[in-house]
């Protein structure tokens, strides 16, 4: 059934969703591991594609595009032309792309949902040709009924904008909205549009400390080495065999944990220690202030009005080669490619200072920096090459170009106090993480042992020893690992009553 809002989005020329709602989802058959917080197959029932024969006459399509390339939704961060610009890049945006034929398979892949330990939470099987959007959202929705409803969710994807998108667009699971917050994979983030890392890029939000991600690419990579031969696997053998793997991947994170948080602990005092010092005297309270400018000039809506033909048509040559797509092209084809791109853009750019105070131009018109090859190949997402202003100075508040663009110090200034905000959040998050590991110890074990000590079933009483013998070997290898790792006050000591 459609909302008032969807019908008016379709009244105003809108393309309707190409996933299915994920309120006509249910989760039935879940088949759980003993002792374990996760699950395996998710059998999805109920599911309704939108009838595309009820749609309303659309706008004329020039219309359509005008709307949406200068809008900005209400609830997202940026405007409709960055979130379109995201999804081109990456496989996982198109529903519609093949990946593996449904003719010859019945399920085409498995999706999973990983902790920040990187510890597999849930995992499903896939039955479409491509990537659907509402294969996360269930297992979102299955992870978040065991977690408390005032806790604050972050959830790190290929696509988070898109994903973030869909929710707040479609008014899908609008009870998620007040405690889940998107962002997009480290590794993915330099293919998304500048405006979209201002907000979803794991580095610029205080919400995720040093958490990257990355930590699904090594799952997957433990996992790829049984693809030939699941391709000749009966279905249920198929499922006994991923199972299996997965268990094993949860059982040595599990025993790994400390060494993690030691890890985390290690990291984080280096890179600490590296960032205060580059800040210096640096005031980091103006420094986001300045950040924060930023992200409001990136989040208005794109201007739709042409002005001042040739200047705008180099800045629009000057967008050409900052794209992501040709950057990456000239990667690919090797630095004799890259040096042509950054002197292309040089160029550009000596044109715009020839403009400078001809045909209307001002005189102190704000002109990017010029591009050099030094640091270039590192691809930091706070380089010069990915600066994106919207227009010139009449744009900004009294003809002055803002400090986060025109003044290096604080240009880079911003990234460090973010490096040392996200650091300082990482250090509060692995002191509670270890109390928590403590009391989740003493809780898991003693009631295990209580199922050992008060069962009269001898099967079940044996499974209980067992699970109190695993806890008390992970007890052993964390009590030794994070002897250095800080920890919350008031956390129970390892020490058994």
């Amino acid at each position: 059934m459609k909302t008032d809002d969807m019908v008016m989005r379709e009244r105003q020329g809108h393309a309707i969703p190409q996933s299915l709602h994920p309120r006509q989802l249910c989760c039935q058959g879940t088949i759980w591991s003993p002792g374990k917080g996760k699950s395996w197959r998710l059998i999805l029932q109920g599911q309704h594609a939108w009838d595309q024969n009820t749609q309303p006459m659309r706008a004329p399509i020039i219309m359509q595009i005008t709307w949406r390339m200068i809008s900005v939704e209400p609830g997202l961060h940026a405007p409709n032309s960055t979130y379109d610009a995201c999804q081109q890049p990456f496989i996982a945006a198109d529903e519609d792309h093949i990946k593996v034929s449904t003719q010859y398979f019945e399920d085409t892949g498995v999706i999973a949902l990983l902790c920040r330990h990187d510890i597999p939470l849930a995992v499903a099987s896939m039955w479409t040709a491509g990537e659907k959007q509402f294969y996360v959202f269930v297992l979102l929705e299955t992870v978040l009924k065991h977690v408390l409803s005032h806790w604050r969710v972050g959830a790190l994807y290929d696509i988070g904008c898109q994903m973030d998108q869909t929710l707040k667009k479609w008014r899908f699971m609008p009870e998620w909205l007040p405690r889940l917050e998107w962002g997009v994979l480290i590794f993915h983030a330099y293919s998304h549009q500048w405006a979209c890392q201002l907000w979803y890029h794991p580095r610029k939000s205080e919400l995720w400390g040093l958490s990257d991600g990355e930590g699904c690419e090594q799952f997957w990579s433990e996992l790829h080495r049984l693809i030939p031969g699941l391709w000749v696997t009966g279905y249920h053998p198929r499922l006994f065999i991923l199972d299996l793997q997965v268990e094993h991947i949860d059982d040595g994170k599990h025993m790994g944990m400390g060494k993690w948080l030691q890890g985390q602990i290690d990291q984080l005092q280096h890179r600490l220690e590296e960032a205060e010092m580059k800040l210096g005297d640096r005031s980091p309270s103006y420094l986001m202030e300045q950040f924060k400018a930023q992200r409001e000039y990136h989040s208005q809506p794109v201007s739709c009005q042409l002005k001042k033909d040739k200047w705008v048509n180099i800045q629009l040559n000057l967008h050409a080669l900052q794209d992501k797509g040709h950057v990456e092209k000239a990667v690919k084809n090797r630095s004799s490619e890259i040096e042509a791109t950054v002197k292309k853009y040089n160029a550009r750019l000596k044109e715009l200072v020839a403009l400078r105070g001809r045909g209307g131009i001002r005189r102190d018109a704000y002109i990017p920096p010029m591009l050099t090859m030094d640091g270039l190949y590192k691809l930091d997402v706070d380089q010069d090459i990915w600066e994106d202003s919207q227009g010139d100075i009449v744009d900004f508040p009294d003809g002055v170009v803002p400090p986060w663009l025109a003044d290096p110090s604080v240009k880079e200034g911003i990234w460090i106090s973010q490096e040392v905000a996200s650091c300082q959040q990482e250090l509060e998050r692995c002191k509670g993480e270890h109390a928590n590991l403590r009391a989740w110890f003493h809780e898991e074990y003693s009631a295990a042992m209580d199922l050992f000590m008060g069962s009269k079933d001898e099967d079940v009483s044996y499974f209980g020893l067992l699970w109190a013998r695993q806890l008390y070997d992970w007890m052993t290898a964390w009590k030794k690992d994070i002897v250095q790792v800080p920890i919350a006050p008031g956390a129970p000591s390892w020490d058994l009553v």
